[in-house]
């Protein structure tokens, strides 16, 4: 039996938060509100109903990808596998845990538009031609270990930078 897909269109709730498993796996945890839309039938406007909120894991290169470029409070579009776990709290209270272990996950562009950094062609080791971005160096291994990785100020700059602003160029940023 397979599990369920799930889409979750909504809000990060904080950072994601880069970990690594003692193999060196990387792994991203955030958590999306999602706020469900309702139409008043009185005044005819669209008001907010409940909000749920659902906790996402990424991971290996998506999680590092996640890590460097969603910030709290981006509208996000998640397509993942749901998964269910039931719990029992410190006070002996039991309870059931909704997850999204995440397939894709990006920006929403319904209502702004997003920066990625441009890739460029290289040339790997064989001598074939690969897509790269500045950020394709794998960071596994034993002195990456750290609960937070800090992003690069170019990565930075682009995803705060409002739209119809232009880049800052600084000495030794390439494109």
């Amino acid at each position: 039996m397979s599990t369920p897909s799930m889409v979750i269109i909504g809000n990060l709730t904080a950072d994601p938060e880069l970990r690594f498993t003692p193999s060196g796996t990387a792994v991203a945890n955030f958590t999306v509100a999602s706020t469900a839309k309702k139409k008043n039938q009185q005044t005819g406007e669209w008001e907010d109903d409940h909000t749920t909120f659902i906790r996402c894991s990424a991971w290996e290169q998506m999680a590092e990808n996640v890590a460097e470029t969603l910030l709290k409070g981006m509208r996000v579009v998640v397509t993942g596998r749901l998964k269910v776990r039931q719990y029992e709290a410190n006070d002996g209270a039991k309870g059931t845990s909704v997850e999204c272990n995440v397939e894709e996950v990006g920006p929403s562009l319904k209502w702004r538009q997003a920066r990625c950094p441009a890739t460029s062609a290289t040339t790997d080791r064989s001598g074939r031609n690969r897509r790269a971005t500045a950020h394709s160096q794998p960071t596994r291994g034993r002195h990456h270990r750290t609960t937070h990785r800090p992003r690069s100020r170019h990565v930075a700059a682009l995803i705060r930078r409002p739209p119809g602003a232009t880049a800052e160029r600084r000495p030794g940023d390439s494109h």
